[in-house]
């Protein structure tokens, strides 16, 4: 027995399965286009206002995993260390290196250096140490420094 399938079959069957593909990457690309407006629109109000955070840049994409050291980064620039360290509690579990490193900024900013420099070992962060360590050097902080080295 040999099945005939019309052209117009071939047709609905082909357009069935475009449809399905496209459905199923719209989600992928709605929130990667999310993440990248975002972005930029971060990184231009940065640009544009100096430092401090834009209001809108408050509220990024969930897609967005480094938003919320961007964020804590530039709180830190800000002269808000509180803020910053806000920010990075909830991803301090996830154990990345660039939330570590960046809660050991927030730290020092806080002046609590001593915890700072665990987070940057933790981290693997040796630029973060050495510069540390240097700057203590030059502020007279010597117990600092050897912590750091």
């Amino acid at each position: 027995m040999k099945i005939n399938i019309s052209l117009w079959s071939k047709y609905l069957l082909g357009t069935g399965i475009i449809i399905l593909c496209l459905v199923s990457v719209l989600p992928v690309l709605a929130a990667a286009w999310q993440v990248n407006a975002w972005s930029l629109g971060f990184t231009n109000g940065i640009m544009a206002e100096g430092s401090g955070i834009p209001a809108y840049a408050l509220d990024p994409p969930e897609a967005h995993q480094r938003a919320p050291v961007w964020l804590a980064r530039d709180a830190i620039k800000a002269g808000e260390p509180a803020l910053a360290l806000d920010l990075l509690k909830p991803l301090l579990a996830s154990g990345k290196a660039m939330v570590l490193s960046a809660q050991g900024e927030a730290l020092a900013a806080a002046g609590v250096f001593e915890s700072a420099v665990g987070f940057w070992i933790q981290a693997g962060d040796y630029q973060s140490l050495v510069k540390a360590a240097e700057q203590s050097v030059e502020d007279g902080q010597f117990e600092d420094a050897e912590m750091a080295f």
